[in-house]
């Protein structure tokens, strides 16, 4: 499955088509402080392989995971750490951008306006593959590292192919990271695979507990947590909530609809 494909799939059976009196009705009983910050500039935008003007949707209805063959893990970690608890979670969130020309590349254009209230993750750049890039190259190559050490860890006998993830589940993932710890104890050859596979623009070291250095390193230290009226896009970013919303398409006239 591409990246594109997969993230067309987030929005399946999450949301419904509107009328523009539908809609409108709506966004005057639910959506005032996304109206407020639209007419001050301060928007969100989403691209979707969808020609409907106006839809609902509600992203904890369904559950997404990362796009394309990137394993599961720092979305399970954003989702369930304690570390992330006051942020939305990704799997129940839907991935929107703060830059409408990033949106074009997914399909037809939308303006996102959440119900008030919403709660908004901001990744510290455009793409969340990129939100740490300070402490490794990327998350892609993070990511294959741990996904070797994973199946390192269980070896043939697990009847797993090399390519495995172990990352269906958080569960899933979770007792990986304990087979990890398991395979460590005392056995100095696997712990510098582990440091080899995870040295990738950053001085990793295992020191005994596999899913607390995964979490230090996918930490929320440089993302922000805001209301839609403190949005800036002044910066490309990769934002994401948990809220309702209403989309309008991009090519509608998004002013006159909504009464500015």
């Amino acid at each position: 499955m591409s990246r594109f494909d997969a993230y067309l799939l987030e929005a399946v059976s999450r949301g419904k088509v509107l009328s523009l009196e539908d809609a409108q009705i709506l966004l005057a009983k639910n959506c005032k402080q996304s109206v407020a910050a639209y007419k001050a500039d301060r928007r969100v935008f989403r691209g979707m392989h969808n020609s409907n003007n106006y839809m609902y949707v509600d992203p904890k209805k369904g559950t997404r995971r990362s796009v394309g063959d990137m394993p599961n893990y720092y979305t399970f970690i954003l989702s369930n750490d304690k570390s992330w608890s006051a942020y939305p979670k990704r799997t129940k969130s839907l991935i929107c951008t703060t830059n409408l020309i990033d949106t074009q590349s997914y399909g037809s254009s939308y303006v996102v306006f959440f119900y008030d209230g919403a709660k908004i993750g901001v990744v510290p750049d455009g793409d969340i593959w990129f939100a740490w890039k300070s402490e490794f190259f990327s998350i892609k190559g993070m990511v294959n590292g741990i996904s070797m050490v994973f199946n390192e860890a269980y070896g043939p006998e697990s009847g797993n192919s090399v390519s495995y993830k172990y990352d269906k589940t958080f569960k899933e993932f979770k007792d990986a990271c304990k087979k990890v710890d398991e395979k460590a104890k005392g056995n100095v050859d696997f712990i510098e695979k582990i440091n080899m596979r995870l040295r990738i623009g950053t001085a990793f070291e295992y020191k005994g507990n596999f899913y607390k250095m995964l979490v230090n390193i996918f930490s929320p230290k440089k993302f922000k947590l805001l209301r839609i009226k403190d949005i800036s896009t002044s910066a490309t970013n990769e934002v994401w909530s948990d809220s309702e919303a209403i989309l309008i398409g991009a090519g509608q006239n998004v002013a006159e609809i909504i009464g500015v």
